[in-house]
């Protein structure tokens, strides 16, 4: 012989009734179909998981190559703009030694035109003042013809002597026109005098470089610093002020391309982001318990509704007191939804909405403690407590009492599952199951009754007077439609 619960020993010839061995394999079909449901779900939500983290990972490699990119792209535009800049310092040096040569030039020029004008000035006067005629001495003897000779008493006349350069003194020669005039160094120096843009605009550049930079715009900084070496040539050939306006145009440029290399360096800045993102999972997501966190904790009584997201622990004050049964209302905005109802640590009840969208479900509760106390069992160590709800989307719970139900004291019509409230006087009931499929039902008065029925058939039973709970567990057809079904109650 086995020995029963509470010390009671059943006789050695007892059997089981026929609704208590059907209600067992029932139970035991429903809990065998959601243990599969829910390894399905797991299975379901590793999947997904590994799926998530693979997208993930490809999206960090892409991110990365176009980093990279734009990072090597950034440093040929900066490599091709110090080139130019290069270019136009040398343009520039040439064409300042091209000045330089040209106004050199131009004083040697003047010099050996100064020179020429005194040299010429000199051998002008020294023709002039010889080609004046000597001065004559007073006296009244004649001149002589030349050719005749002297006559008696008069002294012979010398013959004039040649006339000697004077030394120093040279013709002055023509001064060719300076071939500089027509040269590259000409050319150059005359570019110099040309408008363009000033210092003051690789300035405002530099600015607009900077900003751009933090905004993350990359392209307006790579033309802020090729548009820029001009003015900063201009400036460092236009004196003090132009050198100091320049080296801050520099500084600005040199500021925003740092920034922006900065931002689009794999790692500089997204590593912090991308770490947040990937801590901060939603609660609950595929309806399965989460390891590691602290789940959120509310109080749920009558009255008093509490909402969530994902997974919670609620803890559960019942209307009508310890142990008695009462209703757990759920709205739930998504899908997916599971409550698992808790006696202390132990697990006495777990409910499943079948359903892929979001809506509003009832769930009986303290079942467990009403099968017990049918029984008059002790029913204390199975009081729930506690139910932990798990959710892919926002929920709301609320807890109710029976009374919230709908009544029905003779004739009740309906569709599928559901709960109700008889409060009828008693009597003989009729429960009708109209077509092919599964029907169960559980009647929660002071004696426990499960019904069930495959076929289109009626159950009668005699049932006390009310208010207790009908429970339509299951009530569907073969094609998986909702199943109709009544009850019908007869006064004694």
């Amino acid at each position: 012989m086995v020995e029963g619960r509470n010390g009671y020993t059943p006789p050695a010839d007892y059997r089981a009734p026929d609704f208590v061995r059907q209600w067992s394999d029932s139970a035991t079909r429903g809990a065998d179909r959601i243990e599969q449901e829910r390894e399905q779900r797991t299975r379901d939500g590793e999947r997904d998981a590994a799926q998530r983290a693979q997208d993930g990972q490809r999206a960090l490699e892409q991110s990365s190559q176009d980093a990279q990119r734009a990072a090597g792209q950034v440093a040929r535009d900066a490599q091709r703009a110090a080139e130019q800049l290069a270019r136009d310092e040398g343009r520039a040096a040439t064409s300042t030694a091209a000045r330089a040569s040209y106004d050199l030039d131009r004083s040697g020029e003047g010099v050996q035109r100064g020179l020429a004008y005194s040299h010429g000035s000199a051998n002008d006067a020294l023709l002039r003042r010889r080609a004046q005629p000597p001065t004559q001495a007073p006296s009244s003897a004649p001149t002589p013809h030349p050719g005749q000779a002297p006559s008696a008493g008069q002294a012979p006349v010398p013959p004039p002597a040649p006339q000697q350069a004077t030394p120093g003194v040279h013709p002055t020669p023509a001064v060719p026109k300076s071939r500089a005039a027509k040269g590259p160094a000409a050319k150059n120096a005359a570019h110099l005098g040309q408008p363009g843009l000033g210092p003051g605009f690789a300035v405002f550049a530099g600015l607009a470089a900077v900003v751009s930079a933090f905004l993350g715009y990359w392209i307006p900084v790579v033309i802020a610093i090729m548009f820029s070496a001009g003015p900063i040539k201009r400036g460092f050939t236009s004196g003090a002020k132009g050198i100091a306006v320049s080296i801050l145009a520099i500084l600005l440029l040199a500021a925003g391309a740092a920034v922006q290399i900065l931002q689009v360096l794999p790692g500089a800045s997204g590593t912090d982001e991308t770490e947040a993102v990937t801590e901060s999972t939603p609660v609950g997501l595929e309806g399965d318990p989460i390891e590691s966190g602290t789940l959120p904790e509310f109080t749920l009584q009558a009255g008093s509704p509490v909402g969530g997201f994902g997974e919670a622990n609620l803890d559960v004050v019942l209307p009508e007191g310890a142990g008695q049964l009462a209703v757990l209302q759920v709205d739930d905005k998504v899908g997916g939804l599971s409550a698992s109802m808790y006696s202390g640590d132990q697990v006495v009840e777990f409910q499943y909405l079948e359903r892929a969208t979001g809506g509003t479900a009832q769930w009986l509760i303290n079942t467990q403690a009403a099968f017990e106390q049918s029984f008059g069992d002790d029913l204390t160590s199975l009081v729930v407590d506690r139910i932990t709800i798990m959710s892919e989307g926002e929920w709301t719970a609320e807890i109710l009492p029976v009374s919230v139900l709908p009544p029905f004291d003779v004739a009740l019509d309906g569709v599928g599952p559901g709960l109700y409230l008889y409060t009828g006087a008693g009597g003989e009931a009729s429960i009708t199951s109209s077509d092919y499929g599964n029907f169960a039902m559980t009647v929660h008065s002071s004696e426990f009754d499960y019904i069930t029925a495959e076929i289109p058939e009626v159950q009668a039973r005699t049932w006390p007077a009310g208010p207790f709970v009908i429970e339509v567990v299951e009530a569907n057809k073969i094609d998986g439609t909702p199943l109709p079904w009544s009850i019908q109650v007869a006064s004694p």
